[in-house]
């Protein structure tokens, strides 16, 4: 990635610290950092910076992104290294990802040899691994969110990885600028974010498993945040871009939308919350941890009740107890993932996102953090993705820095009952939260009224 444009991404993810200091001031005792190297960062120094030779051709992150593939066992297999797998059985999906899979077995040729036995599903895959039909699986990460959701719930507890490699890929489509545009610095405007399930690199198809509506309106300094359920039940509206096999007007859950694309789930959340989406943003699990992790951690505040030993997802990991919790980036995944642990599930899992987003911006907004914008955006490098143009992007930049408007937020989240029903995309039953009429009225007279001001 060109250094200028690391530059641009680096204050563009400072933008919501601007948004936070009007909503939730640094107090002296919680800053971990003297305030004084702040001073003087504004537009009359932004030249310092970055100048005007960007190259303003740069309309997306990267056009290439970095996918790793790993070979994993359980954590009660006597197999310590990956020379010590000679001889023995190894799982394959090639359906899944024939390309990672080649690639893996081109990488471990001349290092091991290896017995491979293919498996048509991970479900099938992961059952032959705890059963000990085989010794080791190979697995491409960013299909770890399929292997929770499919395979086994707890798989990355179950197990440890004896070796990796890495390859860089084109994306599969390249992300076009919108065709939604407005002048972000005086017209009202929605972005759709979208954190998939993804670890890893980031994959253009994948279920979209954290969903959050931002209204944003500069002329009134006022943002409203609407997030929904991942299982919310509602007919998919697919994109021009959706490509074969996306159930067009059948009931699914939100989070199966995405594995037809990010303009899948944003067309579907248009339709049954009657708002235009201008931008969309997607980042996945890994942008998580890694940022998190790159900022010395985040403090959560967990209400009483909401107490969790260990978590379902990563039961290897320590949970929160009532209280603030200083969490690094694996505890925050974790935290930011949980939903079996609560009787709310999902519902409860919304609440910890927004903690999570709440804790990670005010880290952000630390004086200390504007001299780290190398680091932050190595940890987001491969997982961050918008149709955003670059203009754009520099150009409500360029406004936060100079107006530093004062701006006022208001969150909400759509509600729903947990029930079970037939998902179109995967033609079986499953764990389903049927939209409340009454909170997507009042989240749609919530975004209506932010952007008619």
């Amino acid at each position: 990635m060109n250094d200028k444009w690391k530059t641009i991404l680096s204050l563009f993810l400072l933008v919501p610290c601007m948004f936070l200091w009007n909503l939730a001031p640094v107090h002296a005792e919680d800053s971990q950092e003297d305030e004084d190297p702040i001073v003087g960062f504004t537009a009359g120094n932004y030249d310092n910076l970055a100048d005007n030779q960007i190259d303003a051709s740069i309309s997306n992150l990267k056009n290439k992104r970095t996918m790793i593939v790993s070979v994993v066992t359980t954590n009660a297999s006597p197999i310590q290294s990956i020379e010590e797998a000679s001889g023995k059985r190894m799982g394959i999906i090639p359906e899944a990802n024939k390309k990672g899979t080649d690639f893996g077995l081109e990488q471990l040729n001349g290092v091991v040899d290896v017995e491979t036995v293919e498996y048509g599903s991970y479900a099938d895959a992961v059952t032959a691994l705890y059963n000990g039909e085989v010794d080791m699986l190979l697995v491409s990460e960013t299909d770890r969110g399929v292997i929770h959701d499919e395979g086994s719930s707890t798989f990355n507890s179950d197990t440890r990885i004896l070796f990796q490699a890495s390859y860089e890929t084109d994306r599969d489509t390249t992300v076009s600028p919108s065709d939604d545009t407005v002048d972000m610095t005086s017209e009202p405007f929605v972005i759709f974010i979208s954190g998939n399930d993804n670890y890893g690199g980031l994959d253009t198809t994948a279920k979209s498993d954290s969903n959050t509506v931002v209204a944003v309106n500069p002329i009134t300094k006022k943002i409203v945040l609407v997030s929904i359920p991942r299982d919310y039940y509602e007919p998919v509206s697919c994109a021009s871009d959706a490509g074969s096999g996306c159930p067009a007007g059948q009931n699914d859950k939100l989070t199966h939308s995405g594995m037809y694309g990010i303009h899948t789930t944003a067309q579907t959340i248009e339709d049954f919350l009657g708002v235009n989406i201008n931008y969309t943003i997607r980042v996945n699990f890994s942008s998580l941890a890694n940022l998190v992790d790159v900022l010395d951690g985040i403090n959560v505040n967990v209400p009483e009740g909401m107490e969790v030993d260990t978590f379902y997802s990563n039961d290897h990991v320590e949970g929160v107890q009532a209280g603030v919790n200083h969490l690094d980036g694996e505890r925050a995944l974790a935290f930011a993932r949980e939903r079996h642990a609560y009787e709310e599930g999902d519902l409860q899992r919304i609440k910890n996102q927004q903690m999570v987003l709440e804790a990670l911006i005010k880290r952000l907004c630390e004086p200390a953090t504007v001299f780290k914008y190398g680091e932050v955006v190595d940890a987001i490098n491969d997982t961050f993705e918008t149709d955003m143009s670059y203009e754009e992007m520099l150009s409500f930049v360029q406004f936060e820095l100079a107006e530093h408007p004062d701006w006022q937020f208001e969150s909400y989240a759509l509600t729903g009952s947990s029930t079970m029903a037939n998902c179109a995309s995967v033609s079986q039953e499953a764990s389903v939260v049927m939209p409340d009429e009454a909170s997507i009225q009042q989240a749609k007279d919530k975004l209506l009224a932010n952007l008619e001001g």
